[in-house]
């Protein structure tokens, strides 16, 4: 991973945030100026500012490392998880056996398009 990309991935964790760089600037106790460098790839954080970001967005610290594919996918869940006490009865049912297929194809090595359905949590309910 190049520097460019953490830089990246520092702008997208700020803008998800909804700070400005001089805000987050503030909050790191740096100048807008080297929040701009960071951003732009031009200069890479310190341990302790990497963790403190990772604390401030909410984000585990691998979060600036790990490939585009497996962060896209890391941060899927946490919204689905995140939106779980949001949903109604029905589409929680839906999400569960989305993940159950997923997780058993993992387990199994397959395509989480094959027939793979958990126990309908409903009929579960009314035992």
């Amino acid at each position: 991973m190049n520097f460019y990309n953490i830089g990246k991935r520092v702008k997208y964790f700020r803008e998800q945030a909804g700070m400005t760089q001089a805000q987050l600037a503030e909050k790191m106790d740096k100048t807008p100026h080297h929040i701009t460098q960071i951003e732009r790839g031009l200069s890479l954080p310190g341990l302790m500012m990497f963790y403190n970001l990772a604390q401030l967005f909410g984000v585990p610290t691998d979060s600036f490392f790990m490939d585009e594919d497996k962060l896209r996918a890391q941060f899927a869940l946490l919204e689905v998880v995140g939106r779980l006490d949001r949903l109604r009865h029905d589409e929680i049912i839906r999400a569960f056996e989305a993940l159950y297929a997923i997780k058993t194809s993992f387990e199994m090595g397959t395509s989480a398009s094959e027939e793979s359905q958990p126990q309908d949590l409903e009929s579960e309910q009314t035992s």
